[in-house]
C-alpha cells in the first residue's frame, strides 16, 4: 500500500511539474510577441492617403507646351524624373520641389500645438527606383501614419509622425 501511494504522489508531482512548464511557457510566449512587436511601423492612413491623391492631382505652374496647359504634380514627377524643363525656363524637379514645399507644411502644421510632430515625403523614380525627392521637416517620433501612391515608373510615400 505504502509503494501505491508514493506512485500516485510520484504521478502528481509530474502532472505539476509538466503544468508550470506549460505556463512558463506560455510567459515567455507572451513576453516574446511583446518584444518582437517594433513600434516604429508605419500605420496606414486614409487620411494621408487622401492627400496623396489630391496632391497628385493639384495643378502646378509648369506647362511643357506653348499652351497654356498646366500639368499636374503627378505627371510633374515623371517629367522631373526625365529632367525636363518647363516653358518657362525653369527645371521641371525645381518646380516640384517648390510646389510640394508650399503644399505639405499647409496642409500637415507642425509647429506650435500642432499634433503633427514632422513629416517626410520621399518620391522614388526609374528603374532602381531611386529616391528622387526627400522633403522632411519637424522631430522624428516613434508614432506614425504614412501612405503611398503608385505612379508609371514612380512610388510616393508620405508618412506624418504625431
Amino acid at each position: 500500500m505504502i509503494n501505491k501511494l508514493k506512485g500516485k504522489n510520484a504521478q502528481e508531482e509530474m502532472v505539476g511539474f509538466a503544468l508550470i512548464i506549460i505556463m512558463v511557457g506560455v510567459i515567455l510566449l507572451v513576453f516574446l510577441t511583446i518584444s518582437m512587436k517594433n513600434t516604429n511601423d508605419i500605420e496606414e492612413s486614409y487620411e494621408i492617403d487622401g492627400f496623396l491623391q489630391a496632391m497628385l492631382e493639384y495643378t502646378t505652374n509648369c506647362s511643357m507646351s506653348t499652351n497654356v496647359n498646366y500639368i499636374s504634380i503627378d505627371r510633374l514627377i515623371l517629367e522631373c524624373a526625365e529632367f525636363s524643363t518647363c516653358k518657362n525656363g525653369i527645371s521641371s524637379c525645381d518646380i516640384l520641389n517648390q510646389t510640394l514645399n508650399e503644399l505639405i507644411p499647409i496642409a500637415w502644421p507642425i509647429e506650435g500645438n500642432s499634433q503633427f510632430k514632422a513629416y517626410q515625403l520621399i518620391v522614388l523614380a526609374g528603374i532602381q527606383q531611386e529616391p528622387m525627392i526627400n522633403i522632411s521637416a519637424g522631430t522624428i517620433t516613434n508614432s506614425s501614419k504614412g501612405a503611398s501612391q503608385p505612379l508609371n515608373n514612380a512610388q510616393v510615400f508620405l508618412t506624418i509622425y504625431y
